[in-house]
């Protein structure tokens, strides 16, 4: 037990130094963006494609995203093809293509997974319009009874 106390309290200090550092420096963006990633509560991977775990169906998820992309008047190209683990729709904006990808975690869970991307760059990546689907989405879900509110 006193193993994971020390390696606790040693994560602990590391996590408070790298913090500190960054706000002594004098990166404003840096607190913008903790505040920003925890409201939405979207993770990224390190290709900055959003996800997001949701407690529910993959059926009840494919309706939410529907419904949210319909809601943002994204262009369809391709709705809902068979992805190796699961299901991928394609989507575009005037600037951006969305490959919006969802698959079964378990019976009961989803992972959504949203890349936007620059459609002249594709290694840019719009993480606002990626985490706006996850968000909507997640809205969606809401208005059917399906999720709680967040704490």
């Amino acid at each position: 037990m006193s193993f994971f106390v020390g390696a606790f309290r040693a994560n602990f200090i590391v996590w408070v130094l790298f913090l500190w550092v960054f706000l002594l420096s004098g990166c404003l963006l840096f607190p913008a963006v903790l505040i920003t990633a925890s409201a939405v509560g979207v993770e990224y991977s390190i290709n900055n494609v959003a996800y997001k775990v949701l407690p529910e169906k993959m059926d009840h998820v494919r309706t939410g995203v529907d419904v949210a992309v319909s809601r943002m008047a994204l262009k369809i190209h391709q709705r809902w093809a068979k992805e190796e683990d699961g299901q991928i729709m394609k989507a575009s904006t005037r600037k951006h293509g969305v490959d919006i990808f969802i698959i079964a975690v378990t019976e009961k869970t989803t992972r959504l997974r949203v890349d936007a991307f620059n459609k002249e760059f594709t290694f840019l990546k719009d993480k606002a319009l990626a985490a706006a689907v996850i968000v909507e989405t997640e809205k969606e879900l809401r208005a059917m009874g399906l999720l709680r509110a967040s704490r």
